[in-house]
């Protein structure tokens, strides 16, 4: 009697990659339903992934690899990443091509956010939802140079001080992307707000050095 595994290899996949793949970005909460197996407590420990890696073993990085690299993951807040560091097996992490996250003056965590993503060795897109000219307001007041001109047109001079933003040398640590955007802000009823500043700092000097090829490693010789 014929079983699934009978099915030609190219229909096996188109069929595994219906039960893997979505539509719209992966959400913390979509992952864990994904993996949970329908239990409703795990614990860090736990290292989970969708059941049916585990349901067809002889196939399980092939699906890993559809599962991890071709869907795109989308996180909010710095307890969002690093729950999901936590419950995936770091084979699995550096498999991940495509991620969007949020990065602003609530994320204090953002450096260690960003070495989460510079442990995703096959990062290919990155989408970095922020509000630059808000970012650079915090700045200002914080090094007292608050000038009500400079808030709603920044000079270039101003625009440099986003170098200094809590995260940036985080960021600033990652290399090699393929695609590096930054885009605005979605509040909680899914309304758009702030972005980044167009030919900003972000988009001229940030973005680019994100998209640079990887340092090379020094030779021990």
């Amino acid at each position: 009697m014929a079983n699934f595994k009978d099915l030609p290899l190219p229909l096996q996949m188109k069929i595994y990659r219906l039960h893997l793949l979505h539509d719209e970005p992966v959400t913390p909460e979509q992952h864990d339903d994904n993996v949970r197996h329908g239990l409703t407590f795990h614990s860090y420990s736990e290292k989970h992934v969708p059941p049916i890696l585990h349901a067809v073993t002889d196939r399980e990085d092939v699906l890993a690899t559809v599962y991890y690299g071709e869907n795109m993951f989308d996180f909010r807040t710095p307890a969002e990443i690093f729950h999901f560091k936590w419950i995936t097996k770091l084979r699995h992490l550096r498999l991940i091509r495509r991620v969007t996250c949020d990065w602003n003056g609530t994320s204090k965590y953002a450096t260690e956010v960003f070495r989460v993503l510079g442990q995703m060795k096959s990062l290919e897109e990155l989408v970095i939802r922020t509000e630059e000219k808000n970012m650079l307001r915090q700045l200002l007041y914080s090094k007292k140079r608050y000038q009500r001109v400079g808030l709603d047109d920044p000079s270039p001079q101003q625009q440099l001080l986003i170098l200094q933003f809590p995260g940036m040398l985080g960021l600033l640590s990652l290399s090699g992307i393929r695609s590096v955007r930054f885009a605005v802000m979605l509040n909680a009823k899914g309304e758009e707000s702030g972005g980044p500043i167009p030919g900003g700092v972000l988009e001229t000097l940030v973005a680019p050095r994100l998209m640079g090829p990887k340092p090379r490693k020094r030779s021990t010789r």
